[in-house]
């Protein structure tokens, strides 16, 4: 049985547990985690496929069926070459036809067995992220089905990482790391915001990324200035950073279906006594932080304090102004999240950022973000880019 196979049988436990019939794992982290089928590049703005709201794999106690929309399939079908226990049961949907009766042929078999066993109702899971056309099409067909979300079964699976997941997010990591050296190489006084946009995504293409795993933000600011999120440009190149500006950067990548997230911050010039405590201050926070991730012995909501209280007692609590963390996967943003809500108990395996910041005096950012690993003897980075050394465009 490989990893694939095993998530699926995972799944198929969670399921029969939380009393769920079968779940459709639509386009999602969900699918590529538990079936290893990618998913679609997202576009930058929706684009219609006729049938795409049955398109996904649906996964019941003893039967997998493949649902592929038509043009879809020019993505799919290679893939399922190299994922066999997706290809038993492959239903291509025509083009042209938004209610394929062919895509509804599983779900009447499960429905009708269902009703065969004496039940009044049919449980399916869908993923956070399906399409509202998916439960709405499904529900006029199927009154008598009933919906849940495959997060609460399929969370559990992603939070821990295998040792194969740890490898792929190390590559995704030091790509990241391997790019913005190369981005700082090419740095220097007077360069332009979108310059630096530019290069990272040349430098995302160079490597050999799928993508990124957001969209880059890069936060300028400088003393004496407004700066941060949504602070106007000067020129339609955005900023041009001249001695006294600082840059910090949050961008990522995918390498091999796993996401990488990252940050720094770079000055220009010498930087102020207040830039230089304030950076110290981030650094510190960050491994405060991730010398806590101790597995089995900690919360997420308490690796958050360890981190927050320090910048706290440094009168500089008010700056920093988001959670400490998220963790990360085959989605940049997944379960659990390293803030004070959160009381999850951290595990030997999981994933997290460590992104301290601080927005000094509502002018600059100074942050810095890491992929950790929890481990027995705390969090272990999976970047190699230093933290403490300041680095400094003149």
């Amino acid at each position: 049985m490989n990893r694939y196979e095993k998530r699926i049988q995972q799944l198929r436990e969670a399921m029969a547990a939380a009393g769920v019939d079968a779940a459709l794992l639509t386009p999602s982290g969900d699918t590529e985690f538990v079936t290893g089928l990618r998913r679609p590049r997202r576009e930058s703005v929706e684009m219609h496929t006729f049938g795409d709201y049955l398109h996904g794999v649906l996964i019941t106690p003893d039967h997998i069926v493949t649902i592929v929309p038509y043009l879809t399939h020019l993505s799919v079908d290679p893939q399922l070459s190299r994922l066999p226990w997706l290809g038993d049961d492959v239903i291509h949907l025509p083009d042209g036809d938004e209610n394929p009766a062919v895509g509804f042929r599983p779900f009447d078999e499960l429905v009708r067995a269902a009703a065969g066993g004496g039940r009044s109702h049919f449980t399916l899971a869908l993923p956070k992220f399906a399409l509202a056309m998916t439960a709405i099409r499904l529900s006029e067909r199927y009154p008598e089905m009933r919906f849940t979300c495959t997060e609460d079964l399929v969370s559990p699976l992603r939070m821990v990482k295998d040792p194969e997941d740890l490898e792929a997010m190390r590559v995704a990591a030091r790509m990241a790391d391997d790019a913005f050296r190369n981005v700082v190489d090419k740095l220097h006084p007077g360069i332009h915001e979108a310059d630096v946009y530019h290069e990272l995504d040349w430098q995302m293409r160079l490597l050999g990324a799928d993508g990124n795993s957001f969209s880059t933000d890069l936060l300028t600011g400088r003393p004496g200035r407004q700066g941060g999120f949504g602070a106007p440009a000067d020129t339609p190149l955005g900023n041009q950073l001249t001695a006294g500006w600082v840059l910090a950067f949050d961008f990522g990548f995918i390498a091999n279906g796993w996401c990488s997230d990252f940050g720094r911050t770079v000055y220009f010039g010498e930087p102020t006594e207040e830039m230089r405590r304030a950076h110290y201050l981030v650094m510190e926070a960050q491994r405060l932080g991730m010398e806590a991730m101790v597995g089995g012995r900690v919360t997420a909501a308490q690796v958050d304090a360890a981190a927050r209280s320090f910048l706290v007692e440094a009168n500089r609590g008010h700056e920093f102004i988001h959670r400490l963390g998220h963790s990360i996967g085959v989605d940049v943003h997944e379960h659990p999240f390293l803030c004070g809500t959160d009381n999850t108990v951290l595990q030997n395996g999981m994933t997290f950022t460590v992104e301290p910041s601080l927005w000094v005096n509502r002018e600059y950012f100074v942050r810095v973000e890491d992929v950790v690993v929890v481990t027995p003897e705390g969090g272990v980075s999976l970047n190699v880019t230093p933290t403490f050394d300041m680095i400094v465009i003149e």
